[in-house]
């Protein structure tokens, strides 16, 4: 199951398998200036692996063990 909230600015994901750190559940925040078109890139976002586990979005937790989603594959780091 996948939320988005527009007004928390968050987006709640649970996982039939684990999430982030084995929790079937977990929530990337979405940075205050990304808009409609930059969540969607992100969602599209094809991954190099194809065989990869997991959505691209999910990448800030799992890899980058970041609550809040940024551009990694053009070389953005996390805020942390």
């Amino acid at each position: 199951m996948q939320h988005v909230s527009r007004d928390t600015g968050t987006w709640s994901y649970t996982t039939r398998k684990g999430g982030h750190d084995g929790a079937p559940e977990f929530v990337a925040g979405i940075p205050d200036d990304w808009n409609e078109e930059n969540v969607i890139d992100l969602i599209l976002r094809p991954l190099e692996d194809v065989n990869a586990q997991y959505p691209a979005w999910e990448v800030p937790a799992r890899v980058y063990n970041c609550e809040t989603l940024f551009r990694w594959w053009a070389g953005e780091k996390p805020k942390r």
